[in-house]
């Protein structure tokens, strides 16, 4: 990623699906951060987005949260089948026609 933008809006994602997934495990940030042998003042700025970890701390925060280090990323990565579903109804609800089309073709690119 080239801009100073994309990196903030990266450590943004990040930090929310990591504060996503503490909330899912209903894990305190102090009991993630011991989890992960961090300290919680360094785990609350990772999930406000205000610091880039290190790939050793995202490997130490996906084993805390017992995911797979890349989930951390994608948020879709861990998501089922059918939650899949339920995001793509929603999402392709909104599209007009011409979205459609192209949404359409994409799907038929896939197959």
């Amino acid at each position: 990623m080239s801009s100073e933008n994309d990196r903030t809006r990266v450590t943004r994602a990040l930090g929310k699906r990591v504060r996503a997934l503490r909330r899912t495990a209903d894990l305190t940030l102090e009991a993630l951060a011991e989890r992960a042998d961090l300290h919680a003042n360094y785990v609350g700025l990772v999930e406000r987005g205000a610091t880039n970890p290190s790939l050793e701390v995202l490997v130490a925060l996906a084993a805390a949260l017992h995911v797979e280090p890349n989930s951390l990323i994608d948020p879709y990565d861990a998501a089922s089948a059918s939650e899949l579903r339920r995001i793509i109804r929603a999402r392709v609800g909104a599209l007009d026609d011409a979205q459609l089309r192209r949404v359409l073709r994409v799907l038929d690119a896939i197959r």
